[in-house]
């Protein structure tokens, strides 16, 4: 597993395809399966990570199309 700071772990999170499962496309949902399992074995590289991978995951799957109040985007870190 290669070391990438907590800023550039948050800038992949980011950018990421957090929607990836609602698409028509069988090749685009197994891309998106893969990254995420790659984004997932990076929380591996601490807490922190952790942390931020979840707040991500709170923040994208929040808000008045899932039914619940809006989680905010976590802050990029300055590291």
């Amino acid at each position: 597993m290669s070391k990438i700071t907590l800023s550039q772990y948050w800038d992949i999170l980011s950018q990421f395809d957090w929607f990836y499962a609602w698409s028509d496309s069988m090749r685009v949902y197994r891309g998106g399966e893969v990254a995420e399992e790659a984004l997932k074995a990076l929380t591996g590289l601490g807490a922190e990570y952790a942390d931020l991978y979840a707040r991500f995951r709170a923040h994208k799957y929040s808000g008045a199309p899932f039914g619940k109040p809006a989680a905010p985007k976590p802050p990029r870190p300055t590291e």
